[in-house]
């Protein structure tokens, strides 16, 4: 619970485009 808590404060999903929000995610995941 504790790493989404973190995950999910670092990317503010609402203030955020989905397409950014999916740019970044796999940025994420390659880095």
């Amino acid at each position: 619970i504790v790493k989404c808590d973190s995950g999910n404060a670092k990317m503010p999903v609402i203030t955020m485009d989905p397409v950014i929000i999916k740019d970044r995610f796999m940025k994420a995941i390659e880095a």
